[in-house]
């Protein structure tokens, strides 16, 4: 699956590949993920901060990712924004149908047979691979240590001069408001995407003014084009 590896010493929080002057690179897999949970998931602090020399700094989110929100994340990022899903899809319905036309044909000796052993290929294939998906995401949690909750990054949002920043404790990068990629409103969180494979989560129950109060800025800082809401 390639996501994120995170260990005791160093926790990566942010892209490698995005450009960041002014900033020291962070260490990435293929993409980063966060997600919220409150008291069954996220633990975050978030704080109003007042302007700085180098602009105004208006959140600032501590992260902890656990399991339960990590497979939340992934599915949403793997099967719907990737649509990864069709494939196998695609498969299921090309042996479902060759088996159909063989029922058809049953008056033709081993058509049944040949046509049973095409569903069973047909669905079994596709299952595995769904199982194997969930299974692997089960294995990574389990390897991160996601249970209980890990600490992640800190993330900071500011106007169209402080940018945006993320800090893990070890490393810090900066990323300007033009740079993200597209903003995705889910049921509790809220995903930043620096880059079309990275992404960086906030979850709504640590915005002390809610959600609609995120999206207020991401409308003010993101053109509408690359701001999307999955769920109000």
């Amino acid at each position: 699956m390639g996501f994120l590896q995170f260990d005791e010493k160093k926790t990566p929080c942010a892209p490698a590949d995005a450009a960041a002057p002014q900033s020291v690179p962070l260490e990435t897999e293929n993409r980063l993920w966060y997600n919220q949970g409150g008291r069954s998931g996220f633990a975050a602090v978030v704080f109003f901060m007042s302007k700085g020399a180098q602009g105004a700094l208006l959140m600032k989110v501590e992260v902890r990712l656990n399991e339960k929100e990590f497979f939340r994340f992934s599915t949403f990022d793997v099967l719907r924004l990737r649509k990864r899903w069709r494939s196998p899809a695609i498969f299921a319905a090309i042996l479902c149908a060759c088996a159909a036309v063989c029922f058809l044909m049953r008056h033709v000796r081993g058509a049944v047979v040949l046509g049973i052993a095409l569903l069973a290929a047909g669905i079994g294939i596709p299952a595995v691979y769904f199982l194997n998906f969930f299974l692997s995401l089960r294995r990574q949690a389990r390897q991160e240590g996601l249970s209980p909750a890990k600490y992640v990054y800190t993330l900071e949002l500011g106007d169209a001069a402080a940018g945006i920043t993320v800090d893990n404790g070890h490393e810090h990068a900066a990323y300007p408001w033009e740079q993200v990629f597209h903003a995705y409103r889910g049921a509790s969180a809220s995903y930043l995407y620096i880059t079309p494979q990275r992404a960086f989560l906030i979850p709504h129950d640590c915005v002390r003014d809610g959600a609609d109060a995120l999206w207020k800025l991401f409308e003010a800082r993101l053109p509408a084009g690359r701001r999307t809401v999955l769920y109000h």
